[in-house]
């Protein structure tokens, strides 16, 4: 029997324009949770009733301080993964420029500043490469990954689609 497919969000704050631009991540200290000790940008599950927009607002809030309104998350991507040909995730990715308070340490992450030109894709999962950077320079991009033993190892085969405005 298939799990269930896992619904998450992903948020990138970002300050700053052009070669100065920068985007907080964290880095992932909890070692029971997917991602331990790879830098990534802060998210998670959706939980009961909510929305992505709602839970990418909480799980901003949870992993690095920072509180976004729904309203203000720009929606950047679609992440579609599948392993073994099973569906098993998707994850809706957002952009926001705007927020109140600052990243502090929590018990899940350690939130750290970085060029957007400078991306440590190197302590990022694999798969980062082919759509963080676009995201990040405005894109609006559907990615679908599909791979052949666990997940988050380079995958098999990919699929982006760029939107057109």
């Amino acid at each position: 029997m298939n799990e269930e497919v896992k619904r998450q969000t992903l948020v990138f704050p970002m300050e700053g324009s052009g070669l100065d631009q920068r985007v907080f991540l964290g880095k992932k200290k909890a070692i029971d949770k997917l991602g331990f000790g790879k830098i990534h940008g802060f998210g998670g599950n959706l939980q009961g009733g909510e929305g992505y927009l709602e839970a990418a607002a909480r799980e901003l809030e949870e992993e690095s301080g920072l509180r976004g309104l729904t309203e203000d998350l720009i929606y950047r991507a679609k992440l579609t993964i599948y392993e073994e040909g099973n569906l098993v995730r998707i994850v809706r990715s957002y952009c926001l420029y705007k927020w109140e308070g600052t990243p502090e340490i929590t018990e899940e992450m350690d939130p750290i500043s970085v060029l957007v030109n400078d991306l440590p894709l190197d302590q990022m999962f694999e798969d980062t490469s082919l759509w963080l950077p676009n995201i990040l320079g405005g894109e609006e991009i559907s990615l679908r990954l599909w791979y052949s033993k666990k997940l988050w190892k380079t995958p098999k085969f990919f699929n982006i689609t760029f939107q057109t405005s």
